[in-house]
């Protein structure tokens, strides 16, 4: 197993389409581009879209939670 790591949304985006992980555990809060944008782009990607989605975060309201689900997250920690 290889882990890749990465501390801003503009090049994680990057990365996984470079490398098509099997899966991508993301934050929400990072500079360049925020969690949500990095899983919309991916989503939108063919090539990326369906690379299982893990919010990890601290941001844990229910509205937080709700919106990267509904943004299409597989799961969110």
């Amino acid at each position: 197993m290889q882990v890749i790591v990465n501390n801003d949304g503009v090049n994680g985006v990057a990365i996984a389409v470079r490398k098509l992980p099997d899966l991508i555990l993301c934050d929400i809060t990072m500079p360049l581009l925020d969690g949500h944008g990095v899983l919309l782009e991916l989503r939108a990607n063919p090539a990326t879209a369906n690379i299982p989605f893990i919010f990890m975060t601290a941001r844990a309201s229910h509205e937080d939670i709700r919106q990267g689900m509904a943004l299409g997250a597989d799961d969110y920690i």
